[in-house]
Parts: structure tokens; C-alpha cells; sequence
């Protein structure tokens, strides 16, 4: 199992493949989400007051909305982020930042999103996934 960097985050396969096994377990008892339902409940299940942006390969782009999330995809990507979290500490002796939890997520949704979500037509690739700058973050007073 590899680790490598990505930005100012460590990646790595164990987290990747913890998350992806997750995620397959939820759609094989439950209907697969969209792509807005999954950073809805991805979003609530971080807790964290920045919201997810995702720019999916068909040029739209989502924004997160944590209080429309689906309760039982919030919890079993608490329950996901809880694993990778453990794994992290097992593995490089610290929690994984949001931000890398972000990074798992997309990574393990880049390559085939159609296992793990719907859409009305073809499911679209994710170009992009991150967490938006908090409010005022760059801005500077006068």
C-alpha cells in the first residue's frame, strides 16, 4: 500500500480502498445517490462549517448543502470517515485532516463514480472535489 502527497495532504491506498469498500456497501442494501446527495451527506458527516464544491465532467458545478443530507448516507460516511481516520492513526500516528478525507473521496470517486451513484443518464466523472475557504479567508480589513 502506497502513501503519496497531494498538495499539503497525505493520500493513501489503505484509506482509498477503506472508503470504496464502505461505499459499496451502503449502494448494495440502499439506492445509489446522486452526486448532490453524496456532498450533501459527505459534507454532514465532516462537520466542518466549509462546504464541499464539486465540478463534475459535464461542466456542472454542486456546492454541499449538510442540512438536506440523507441521514443513513450521513452515517455510513461518519462510520467510513471513522474507519479512514483509524487507519491514519494506525498507520502515520495522526487523524486525517478533512481535506484528506476530501482527497480519499475524490480519488476513490474518479475513476468509476457509476458503482457507487446515479444519475437520470450517464453518471458524470468528477473533475474536481474540495472544501471551499472558510468566509472571509484571503480578505483583508481596511
Amino acid at each position: 500500500m502506497g502513501w503519496w502527497k497531494n498538495g499539503n495532504d497525505l493520500l493513501g491506498d489503505g484509506p482509498a480502498d477503506l472508503f470504496m469498500d464502505g461505499l459499496r456497501e451502503f449502494v448494495t442494501g440502499h439506492d445509489k445517490p446522486t452526486w448532490q446527495e453524496f456532498l450533501d451527506a459527505l459534507d454532514a458527516a465532516l462537520g466542518t462549517s466549509r462546504r464541499l464544491h464539486a465540478v463534475l465532467g459535464s461542466g456542472v458545478e454542486l456546492r454541499s448543502n449538510p442540512a438536506r443530507a440523507n441521514a443513513l448516507l450521513r452515517d455510513r460516511l461518519a462510520a467510513i470517515i471513522a474507519q479512514v481516520t483509524g487507519h491514519y492513526r494506525e498507520r502515520r500516528e495522526r487523524d486525517a485532516t478533512a481535506s484528506e478525507i476530501v482527497g480519499t473521496a475524490r480519488f476513490s470517486l474518479s475513476g468509476s463514480p457509476e458503482k457507487y451513484l446515479c444519475s437520470e443518464g450517464e453518471v458524470p466523472q468528477l473533475e474536481n472535489l474540495m472544501l471551499e475557504e472558510p468566509a472571509g479567508e484571503g480578505e483583508t480589513k481596511e
